[in-house]
């Protein structure tokens, strides 16, 4: 796949988008932007990265198609028993915060009234609570 001008980008299809963000005095491309987006024709302008792209935005200057999927369907023997939702489990940095036990024991029990069931692993005795804010009563 080779990148095109934007002006031969096809309209209405979902398609990757690139444009430079920051490039230096002597040329060189020193920051850039790629995203999937497509052209609306309803609203006369570029969708990108699900944001419709004002006048004034950084315009896309190139587009190419987008790649074929991975196959993922496989045969019975190579398949693998997927785990279960409980098992899956999202990585991300966050910071460990030490609390006296009371406290642990309050908010575990009040995310757990709330329905944060996901919050709370308790063969590692945390509390993931992304997205999650503490608030001071005092």
């Amino acid at each position: 796949m080779e990148w095109q001008p934007i002006a031969t980008a096809p309209k209405m299809k979902n398609i990757l988008l690139w444009a430079a963000t920051d490039i230096s005095e002597t040329g060189e491309i020193k920051n850039w932007k790629m995203d999937t987006g497509y052209w609306s024709s309803g609203a006369q302008c570029w969708v990108w990265g699900g944001c419709q792209i004002r006048k004034y935005d950084i315009q896309p200057t190139h587009w190419q198609s987008l790649p074929t999927p991975p196959t993922i369907l496989r045969t019975v023997e190579e398949q693998s028993p997927m785990p279960a939702p409980s098992e899956l489990r999202q990585t991300h940095t966050y910071v460990t915060m030490d609390v006296p036990h009371h406290v642990y024991v309050m908010i575990r029990q009040k995310l757990l009234n709330a329905g944060y069931t996901h919050a709370v692993d308790d063969k590692e005795d945390e509390l993931d609570m992304h997205g999650i804010a503490l608030t001071c009563s005092e």
